[in-house]
């Protein structure tokens, strides 16, 4: 880690962020002139002072110097992007830089006047590494295009909140963990990289995760970020639920029915140039409807039952038994299930499962070995209808 003197303008390495001393760190938006690591190493001072990037850099010290710290950290000129280990290891570890600060500088270059119209618009709101660097650190600062202070993100958390779409309590103090991934992925669904692979890179503090850095992947590195996603929390399937949320049917139905699963859907070829999705969505955007995504386990006004121990759960799960009605037919390797809950609602759930290799019987196991599978679950809740469908003696459900 590469840290700025604020009064001499020399550099110097440290080798953890644990062991540097204090420092302030700058947020920004990177503009056509920009001053490098290796502009700074160098050395050519009136060329530097004439980029555009410099008097930010001059502006981040001075604000520093007023405030009796003496290092700054600024991502232009203190990260040598001519190595790619460097690189990867600033971006894997900024979060945490910015996490560590003192206190965070938040440029906004083309903010002057009338803050609370324009706060709204400036570009700083609009770009993906700027969300890690206002949710990070301890205290950020907003300062105007002419380094007046605007207001502490504290003072702005409403109008931020409103702007940016994340909840306030996590721009005063509440844990970024207590947000699920679905809720983190739409603060990002309308910022916007310079590189597509950035979409995902930018993104790694806020999930606090690691990933090695391939520029040139395109898509695969939000697709990658998924993944590592989906084994860092695993029980956190807000992951999944990302895409728009529609009151209409889609257009390869055209009932309910079809949707519960009592009537076939009709192969029609002018409805197969519709692209088709997988379980991963394709970018952050994707997320844009999913801010309101929430854990039911975790909502405190669930009308939930509590039982002193399990044969009394058991008794109470019994009784309950009696009140439902339901079919069951079995197809391996599909199992389908019709429950009808009285009084609360239909149920329709299927599963299906697919092989990875060749499935003839468990019998053509040897040793140890085991099949590979997938298994799909579909599971289709609809308002309680009238259901004749009888329960007879010789029923029996499965579990498997």
């Amino acid at each position: 880690m590469w840290l700025l003197n604020a009064h001499t303008r020399g550099m110097r390495e440290f080798v953890s962020y644990k062991q540097a001393p204090h420092y302030a760190i700058l947020s920004h938006t990177w503009g056509d002139e920009e001053v490098s690591f290796k502009d700074w190493q160098d050395g050519a001072w009136e060329h530097m002072e004439q980029k555009e990037g410099f008097r930010k850099i001059d502006g981040c010290c001075r604000q520093a110097v007023a405030e009796s710290l003496d290092w700054v950290w600024i991502d232009t000129c203190c990260i040598d992007k001519r190595s790619s280990a460097e690189l990867s290891e600033a971006i894997n570890s900024m979060f945490n830089w910015y996490k560590q600060a003192d206190v965070c500088y938040a440029y906004l270059y083309d903010v002057f006047d009338d803050i609370e119209s324009n706060l709204g618009r400036c570009r700083w709101v609009t770009r993906g590494w700027t969300l890690q660097e206002l949710i990070a650190p301890r205290k950020v600062v907003f300062y105007s295009g002419d380094w007046k202070a605007i207001g502490t993100r504290s003072e702005l958390a409403g109008r931020l909140a409103t702007i940016t779409g994340i909840d306030k309590r996590f721009l005063t103090g509440k844990a970024l963990g207590d947000a699920n991934v679905a809720q983190r992925m739409s603060w990002a669904a309308k910022r916007t990289t310079s590189r597509e692979e950035d979409e995902a890179y930018c993104l790694l503090g806020i999930f606090d995760v690691n990933m090695p850095l391939i520029y040139g992947e395109g898509p695969r590195a939000f697709r990658r970020l998924q993944e590592v996603l989906a084994r860092e929390y695993p029980e956190d399937h807000s992951l999944f639920a990302w895409g728009k949320i529609v009151e209409h049917l889609s257009n390869q139905v055209d009932n309910h029915e079809q949707i519960w699963g009592s009537e076939p859907i009709p192969y029609d070829h002018n409805k197969t140039g519709i692209k088709r999705l997988g379980l991963f969505a394709e970018s952050p955007k994707d997320f844009q409807h999913s801010s309101q995504i929430v854990d039911v386990g975790t909502q405190e006004k669930l009308n939930t039952m509590s039982f002193s121990n399990i044969q009394e759960a058991g008794n109470y799960g019994s009784s309950k038994w009696r009140e439902i009605k339901y079919q069951h037919n079995m197809v391996q390797p599909w199992d389908e299930w019709r429950i009808s809950a009285i009084g609360l609602a239909d149920v329709y759930i299927s599963v299906e499962r697919f092989f990875l290799d060749e499935y003839e019987s468990d019998e053509s196991l040897s040793g140890n070995a085991s099949h590979h599978f997938v298994d799909i679950v579909d599971i289709v809740v609809k308002p309680n209808t009238e259901d004749n469908t009888v329960k007879d003696d010789g029923d029996r459900v499965t579990h498997t």
